[in-house]
């Protein structure tokens, strides 16, 4: 809740200038997106940087157990779901 009074805080401020478009910013959504975002890159990192026959996979289930701690449901924007489905995928397939 108050992450989202204040991301409209934040529009107003950029409103004020005038001839601006604002959109509220939903900084909880936001924070979500990004740990998604983060717990990919690293996922993506670990897979081009390794060797093939590396085991991972204590760094899989500690990425895992940030995941879990996402809040899923806050992820309105589409490319942000898209991100959060395609890492929950990942997870599911490579640890059941």
């Amino acid at each position: 809740m108050l992450d989202t009074i204040f991301g409209a805080m934040i529009g107003v401020a950029l409103a004020s200038d005038g001839g601006i478009t604002v959109k509220t910013v939903d900084l909880h959504e936001k924070a979500q997106i990004d740990k998604v975002l983060e717990i990919a890159n690293t996922i993506n990192f670990l897979g081009r940087t390794l060797p093939a026959d590396t085991d991972i996979t204590d760094s899989v289930i500690e990425l895992k157990a940030q995941f879990d701690q996402i809040d899923g449901d806050a992820i309105k924007d589409p490319v942000g779901r898209a991100n959060y489905d395609a890492v929950k995928t990942f997870f599911d397939t490579h640890l059941g």
